[in-house]
């Protein structure tokens, strides 16, 4: 059964496989050092227990930091409309997960043909301007989940985060794509069938 200290628990976990190079939440099988102690120390343990009301079973707390930590809505604990916004947002998405990345390699075919730009500005850094898909997702047009796929089939974030600049300043952005491999889940022939249309229309422009 759901409760505060269960949800704090997970919240430390989830928080720290978003946050830490070194923890991987699937390797530690959400093994954390927060106590009953600590937890009752906390004065914002009311909030643990309310999330434990609205989110009652294992899947659902988790999904919730999850969607919060992916989203990086840092002020999700004391913003519960902000939170719950973040989760029903993953939560679409994942229900819609191949809808969700047709349209937004449709906005990145776009962007691309719209600008009259090359298709490798998409993903390559050039030393000047930031790669497009880059530039797409810190201005909310295209989402994480998008950028978790592609890097699954297409690896293009180890090129990224050895690009000393961008690393710099997109550091925890980059992380959060990487840690996302476990939750972003798909059917990968439909994706992939997806990807190589993207793919071959992206070569004609």
């Amino acid at each position: 059964m759901m409760n505060g200290f269960r949800a704090y628990r997970y919240y430390l976990a989830t928080k720290l496989h978003f946050t830490k190079d070194n923890y991987d939440v699937f390797e530690k099988r959400g093994s954390v050092k927060g106590s009953e102690a600590a937890f009752m120390a906390r004065n914002d343990r009311h909030i643990f227990n309310k999330l434990a009301r609205n989110y009652d079973t294992d899947r659902e707390i988790i999904q919730y930091f999850v969607a919060n930590f992916a989203y990086r809505n840092e002020g999700f604990l004391y913003e519960e409309s902000s939170g719950s916004d973040a989760y029903t947002k993953w939560i679409k998405n994942k229900q819609s997960i191949t809808q969700m990345f047709v349209d937004d390699l449709s906005k990145m075919l776009n962007t691309v043909e719209t600008n009259k730009q090359q298709g490798a500005c998409l993903f390559e850094w050039d030393g000047v301007e930031y790669p497009l898909a880059l530039t797409m997702f810190i201005g909310n047009q295209i989402n994480v989940e998008t950028l978790r796929i592609i890097d699954d089939i297409f690896p293009f974030l180890t090129k990224w985060t050895n690009k000393g600049i961008i690393t710099e300043i997109w550091s925890d952005e980059f992380r959060v794509i990487k840690k996302l491999v476990g939750f972003v889940k798909y059917d990968q022939s439909k994706i992939l069938t997806v990807w190589h249309k993207f793919k071959h229309e992206l070569d004609e422009l």
